[in-house]
């Protein structure tokens, strides 16, 4: 990868990029830049040393090295930056769009919208479960699977925007957000090969049930309105057989009624556009929390 070293003059005056309401970011600060007349992302991570910096870097490095046969819509690191000679983060292509959890979040949204962006993202999925199968990358998975790190660009496409935590070669993925303890998922423990998850510091191997969980509670969250996976187990499945009683399409349900199951997780973004209006309106907390009294 190139190497570009900026001197602290230089990154003062880069222009600082505020993250929107409802995007979350714990490890870095983001800047735009411009190199070689293109614009950039610089990450300037908060954590400069140690084995999570170089577990950091190793990711990043495999990324731009397999390049060639990931997706896409990955949005793949392309040079390592350096502030007197000391690596301080790495840049990213610029790109103008929304991310998609200000969009889920967006009560003026179209529906619709919000349904072929998650769509994209199970096509995605699909596509991953390929070069899985038909390249060395056995296994890569974006992991960290959730809504903030996803952006819909002006040409409306996805692009996966957080990938330095993902899973792929011998690097030790980053605890992914839907995979925590005192979380819905933690209660399978069996199912994920949940050995010891007993901080945020933890993380589960990822696998295509871990992803698929986690893209499952992306469908929720949006048809819910608030987090699914805080819930208890109970309190889970009385909201699934809601999900019923409004004759959600029983594919769609069957995928959500698995996760805690010992059979595999599936990917239920077939299955999206079977659903109204009306049933996207009636499955939100709000309205669930009334039909209940």
């Amino acid at each position: 990868m190139n190497v570009i070293n900026l001197s602290k003059n230089a990154i003062r005056e880069l222009k600082y990029l505020p993250l929107s309401q409802h995007t979350i970011n714990t490890e870095a600060t983001i800047y735009k830049m411009k190199y070689q007349n293109q614009d950039k992302i610089l990450k300037s991570l908060y954590f400069l040393n140690g084995e999570r910096f170089a577990n950091k870097l190793y990711t990043v490095e495999m990324l731009n090295y397999y390049k060639d046969i990931l997706p896409t819509s990955f949005c793949i690191p392309d040079n390592i930056v350096t502030q007197d000679n000391k690596i301080i983060g790495f840049t990213l292509p610029y790109i103008e769009g929304k991310n998609l959890a200000d969009i889920l979040k967006e009560p003026q949204e179209n529906y619709q919208d919000k349904l072929e962006s998650l769509k994209k993202i199970g096509e995605l999925l699909d596509q991953l479960n390929g070069i899985r199968k038909y390249s060395e990358l056995k296994d890569l998975y974006i992991n960290d699977l959730h809504e903030s790190n996803f952006l819909i660009s002006k040409s409306d496409s996805i692009k996966v925007i957080d990938l330095d935590s993902c899973k792929i070669k011998n690097n030790k993925p980053a605890p992914a957000r839907f995979l925590r303890p005192n979380t819905l998922f933690a209660t399978a423990k069996e199912k994920y090969n949940i050995t010891s998850l007993n901080t945020d510091d933890e993380y589960v191997t990822p696998s295509n049930d871990t992803e698929l969980y986690c893209y499952n509670m992306m469908i929720l969250n949006c048809l819910y309105g608030k987090n699914v996976n805080s819930m208890k187990v109970v309190d889970y499945y009385n909201y699934l057989s809601y999900l019923s009683y409004l004759k959600i399409d029983n594919n769609l349900l069957n995928s959500f009624q698995r996760l805690l199951t010992n059979c595999e997780n599936t990917n239920p973004y077939p299955y999206l556009d079977s659903l109204t209006q009306e049933q996207i309106y009636r499955s939100n907390y709000k309205v669930y929390k009334y039909n209940k009294k």
